[in-house]
């Protein structure tokens, strides 16, 4: 009896960690497979801006077909949320951010190669507990700023030694780390 009572309660749990290990492995294939197209066509197209808004209606229309289909009450509740007014101002800089940080990813990954560009990107952490203290007054613990160190001196060791080193897709890789990071703080304070 024992057993059998161990056996229902963890096959859910079994189920949703499948669940979130694929939805991860699709992402992650996704996302490389985008950075790689964008990296091609960029420098061949000069057309980042028309990159960005293919890349962000097919994860709109995409985002929001999966969403009706899987799970049609949050659907709903994203609708009649995106329509209040009292939120339209904060859900507009969000959306804001939101294209800024891909359109100035893109022009990154058309300027650097593809590693030195994630290794900034790996920066994110950072600006995100910045943006956290500064708008939200929300302070991280130690253990946070001890594990940010690292990937700090990572960054500060990848940019030294690149021999492809860029000031322009450096920069447009840290300026994609602060609009997502404001995008997550934004977030945060519209869906607390």
């Amino acid at each position: 009896q024992i057993w059998k009572n161990m056996k229902e309660h963890s096959l859910p749990r079994q189920n949703e960690a499948m669940t979130l290990i694929s939805s991860c492995l699709i992402c992650l294939l996704l996302s490389a497979a985008s950075d790689r197209v964008t990296q091609i066509l960029v420098p061949r197209l000069r057309v980042p801006f028309a990159i960005t808004a293919a890349q962000l209606l097919v994860s709109a229309f995409g985002g929001s077909t999966v969403l009706a289909i899987f799970d049609p009450t949050s659907f709903r509740n994203m609708i009649s949320f995106v329509h209040r007014k009292d939120t339209f101002g904060l859900l507009f800089l969000l959306c804001v951010c939101h294209a800024t940080g891909f359109l100035v990813t893109n022009l990154s990954l058309g300027l650097d190669n593809m590693s030195f560009h994630h290794c900034v990107k790996a920066s994110e952490p950072v600006f995100t507990c910045v943006l956290s203290f500064l708008v939200l007054g929300k302070r991280s613990s130690m253990r946070v700023y001890w594990s940010l160190l690292p990937v700090m001196l990572g960054l500060a060791l990848s940019a030294g030694s690149n021999v492809h080193f860029s000031l322009p897709g450096f920069t447009f890789a840290l300026t994609s780390n602060i609009c997502f990071s404001a995008r997550s703080v934004l977030a945060t304070s519209l869906f607390p």
